[in-house]
Parts: structure tokens; sequence; C-alpha cells
């Protein structure tokens, strides 16, 4: 069933979200949720990843710039949204038009294991801690590939308690860019006095 879909109620229970096609309506996506629970829109997969991003506040050009650069790559690249939060892109369907995607992403996190599977066209299947099977056309050498990619990405750029990133690439962390500018402002206020 499709619902009407607000992003800001589901966001931080995402488990995954696939592409899939909805007999008379076309392109779609079918969002998993932490409690196993499955959701469709009529919004893409593309769509949904941009939205995500934005409501973690995340420069997904940027973020991809970065990863492909740690991975030496930049297709299909593990995309650490969050510390809790990196999304694995694994290939779910064959698309019937070329504007159609082919990847769904699946939350590293919520990952419990990978099976290999004998039902052509899928070769493997994600298990999720949910208890979900997303099946994928990818080899499983190459799901668990993606798997390890992502974790060495998230372990990369990795985030502090209480919300303090430690390091996110060659980025000054937050919390000493605005002592930096804080300091800058003292001195500017200063200048040309005799303290």
């Amino acid at each position: 069933m499709i619902e009407k879909f607000l992003l800001q109620d589901y966001y931080e229970k995402i488990s995954a979200f696939i592409p899939i096609y909805k007999p008379e309506l076309g392109n779609a996506t079918s969002l998993f949720l932490k409690d196993g629970t499955a959701v469709q829109t009529l919004i893409t997969t593309r769509t949904m990843l941009i939205r995500l991003a934005y409501c973690f506040a995340v420069d997904l050009k940027a973020l991809r710039f970065q990863c492909s650069k740690s991975l030496n790559r930049k297709l299909n690249l593990p995309l650490p949204l969050r510390p809790d939060f990196t999304l694995i892109p694994l290939r779910v369907r064959q698309p019937k038009f070329s504007k159609d995607g082919a990847n769904g992403y699946i939350c590293l996190q919520d990952i419990a294991g990978v099976t290999e599977l004998k039902e052509p066209p899928f070769r493997s299947a994600v298990i999720l801690k949910s208890k979900v099977k997303i099946k994928s056309l990818s080899h499983p050498n190459t799901v668990l590939a993606r798997i390890r990619d992502g974790e060495y990405l998230t372990s990369k750029y990795s985030w502090g308690g209480g919300g303090e990133i430690k390091s996110y690439g060659d980025l000054i962390p937050p919390q000493q860019l605005i002592a930096t500018i804080h300091e800058f402002l003292k001195l500017y206020n200063n200048w040309g006095k005799d303290v």
C-alpha cells in the first residue's frame, strides 16, 4: 500500500530503502523500518537519498567526493551520513528504463548477515536485524566488500560523544572552529589598542 509519506516521521527508523515497480504507478520506493515494517512511497530512491542527507544536514556531493578519495573509486560508495547510519548501496533490480535506479540502500548498522541465493537473477540476500531479507543481484563477495568499505568509511569519518565530530576528512571539528573564530574576533576587536 502506498502511504502519504513524510520523511521526518521515518528517517530515524529507516533500516533500508529499495526501488520497486508498482503496477499502474511505476517507479516507487519501499522503506524497511527497524521494527520490520515496510512503507511504500512514490518518491524515487534517488530523491529519498537526497532528502535523507538533507534531514541529517549532510552535503551529499561533498561526502561522495571524500568517500571516493578514500576508496579510489566513484561508483557504489557507502555513505556515512551519521556515525550510526552508514548507507551501503546494493543492486536490487534490473531497471526497465534508463532513469530508473537499480540500487537500494541498506543501513550498515542494521545488517545481521549476508547469504548466498540460488534464485536467478538474485545472487545474495542481506538479512537485517529485524529479520527482513533484502535480495540483491550482486554476488555475496561484492556485498561483503561493500560492507567492509562501509565499516572503513564509518571509522574514518568518526564522531565523538555528545555529537562532537572528531574528524571528518580534513575538516576542522566545529567546536575547534568556533573557538578559533572567537579568538580571531577578540584579536580583531583589540587591533590597534594598547592592551
